[in-house]
């Protein structure tokens, strides 16, 4: 967690608490989520969450390197934990389960 949090402020943004529980949603479930699961789930611990909120800061997220985008086999957008700078060098591929939708 200390990493994702280390990418948000070094990229000059604010650890929100909308910001805060998307991170640990993330590290919990360890598996891509749409953005409507990662509404849902902030639905439950936050009074104001609307979905362009959420599709702003998942994007947010995915700028700075916590997040990675996922492009699904229906063409479903979804998200996973990254926590790779995005300025690195270092290019590498994630590998999706299609069983499970595990991401590795």
């Amino acid at each position: 967690m200390n990493e994702a949090y280390t990418l948000i402020k070094g990229a000059g943004l604010k650890l929100t608490p909308r910001r805060r529980e998307m991170v640990a949603l993330f590290l919990h479930t360890q598996k891509p989520l749409s953005p409507l699961e990662v509404q849902d789930h902030l639905k439950l611990h936050l009074q104001q969450c609307g979905l362009p909120g959420v599709y702003r800061n998942l994007e947010t997220l995915v700028d700075c390197g916590v997040l990675f985008r996922v492009a699904g086999f229906a063409r479903e957008r979804s998200y996973t934990l990254c926590c790779r700078p995005v300025n690195e060098r270092y290019h590498h591929h994630h590998i999706i389960c299609s069983s499970c939708g595990k991401v590795g």
